[in-house]
């Protein structure tokens, strides 16, 4: 293991071990296993004791703050963290970039390397991270929500680098100068070999907003920290997600929207929101389920104003009629998402745009088979394995199938072959999830322009989400 010491004070630089501060890593924490006299750790806010084995210790992702700190202060380090944090070994084929991947790069560098890269869905945001992995020339770890994606990755990684490249997650447990991990498999496992990148790319990074699996990203001491998103939370969610993202990865660097690439680097499209009624007896149950929810949640309204919706399911579970309360808005959520009318006009689209390639998209995997069953298109859903699911795209990108059905699956991190039309059926869709799916259908082509559905219950909350949707392609986000 290699240990550079170097000082930087008024003199100029000077080499020292005799007092250096020594920075080791332990357990997804960095440790200062030899601290000089005269140091005083509360110039440092953080450091904090462990008394349980006498040492100083940091989050492993606040290392490179911590180090440029220390030094300028004219202290020693000697640097026992990155241990592999050399030059790459094996070499990159040159490629090619956008302009706009180009800027976003540029823009990251200039930002010192730590920030996010918000691009639409289909605008080619790994290739921006590729860019970053060859062009920096440091031992990288990409993580990703899916093992989907962890396939995707290192099919685009393999086409152009040379060296090994290692996997964490899928039922493998090898790291190498280039490793990819699920964010599963980094939350588990990050702690025992960290250390050894000093660029750290995180893929669909708007998940690491909240919950525990943001520890993985604390774990990480990598200087070099690029996020690449869609749709970054909104500093008007107001739950902290953007703050948390911001501290661990960097601040938003660079940004386009689908509009800002539309008929240049995406394909030109247009929307139509095609509003349906419920029939009579649908009308009916979706009164009844209304009048149960509405009972219970306008009381706990009354006494909870700022009140969440996750807080109100916290709540419902300690009241006789909470439950049923819920289960009567989930019941409206499925009658929503594919009543009759529905299921009539999709009916229509497909024989309307029978010579197009159709993506549909629907609330859960029940409406998909549903639909899947009753059109004969294959339905492409978390049930669908590897092999059978890259059997499908195959056949609907040569053209032997005409249209996919899905809920989720082909919301993100699934390399959906060119389509140029979208159906979007049901499902209470936020805003990140409404781009996403259109994103699928904007790859660019010749004399191409998309069209995309977005089938909407009349005076329902759908009506008015579609309204926020047609903005949200103007804004870009969130």
């Amino acid at each position: 293991m290699r240990e550079h010491s170097t000082t930087v004070g008024p003199a100029g630089p000077r080499r020292s071990s005799s007092s250096a501060i020594v920075f080791e890593y332990d357990a997804g924490t960095l440790v200062l296993r030899r601290v000089p006299p005269g140091f005083d750790p509360s110039a440092y806010p953080d450091l904090t004791w462990d008394p349980r084995v006498g040492v100083f210790r940091a989050a492993g992702y606040r290392y490179a703050a911590l180090v440029a700190n220390l030094r300028r202060a004219g202290w020693t380090v000697q640097d026992a963290i990155h241990k592999s944090a050399d030059r790459h070994r094996f070499g990159w084929k040159p490629f090619d970039l956008r302009s706009y991947q180009s800027d976003a790069l540029w823009a990251w560098r200039r930002a010192g390397r730590r920030g996010l890269v918000c691009l639409p869905t289909g605008s080619g945001k790994t290739r921006v991270g590729l860019a970053a992995m060859a062009a920096g020339g440091l031992a990288t770890l990409v993580l990703v929500p899916t093992k989907v994606l962890l396939a995707q990755w290192a099919e685009a990684i393999r086409a152009l680098y040379e060296g090994p490249i290692g996997q964490v997650g899928d039922g493998q447990k090898r790291v190498e100068f280039v490793t990819l991990c699920t964010f599963e498999s980094a939350y588990r496992h990050l702690e025992r070999f960290g250390d050894r990148f000093g660029l750290l790319i995180v893929d669909e990074v708007h998940h690491f907003g909240g919950g525990l699996r943001s520890e993985a990203l604390e774990m990480a001491p990598a200087p070099s920290r690029l996020g690449l998103t869609g749709t970054p939370p909104a500093d008007r969610d107001n739950d902290g997600r953007l703050a948390r993202i911001e501290r661990l990865v960097g601040p938003v660097v660079y940004e386009m929207n689908v509009v800002d690439l539309a008929g240049s680097f995406l394909s030109d499209f247009e929307t139509v929101v095609l509003p349906v009624s419920l029939t009579p007896a649908e009308s009916l149950e979706y009164e009844r389920n209304n009048a149960r929810f509405l009972g219970e949640y306008r009381t706990f309204r009354a006494g909870n104003l700022n009140g969440t919706w996750p807080e109100f399911i916290a709540w419902s579970r300690s009241r006789p009629r909470g439950l049923e309360a819920v289960s009567a808005w989930h019941r409206n959520q499925a009658l929503l998402s594919l009543p009759a009318a529905k299921r009539a006009l999709l009916a229509d689209l497909l024989l309307r745009h029978r010579r197009h390639k159709v993506l549909v998209f629907t609330r859960d995997n029940q409406a998909a088979y549903g639909i899947s069953s009753e059109h004969l298109i294959p339905a492409v859903t978390c049930d669908v394995g590897r092999s059978e699911r890259t059997q499908i795209l195959s056949a609907f990108k040569a053209g032997r199938v005409r249209a996919l059905v899905s809920s989720r699956v082909l919301n993100e991190g699934v390399d959906v072959p060119e389509a140029d039309v979208a159906i979007i059926v049901g499902g209470a869709l936020g805003t990140r999830e409404y781009l996403q799916r259109v994103g699928r259908v904007l790859r660019q082509g010749d004399g191409k322009r998309a069209k995309i559905y977005e089938l909407v219950v009349g005076r329902s909350g759908e009506a008015k989400r579609a309204r926020g949707h047609a903005a949200s392609l103007t804004r870009g986000r969130r």
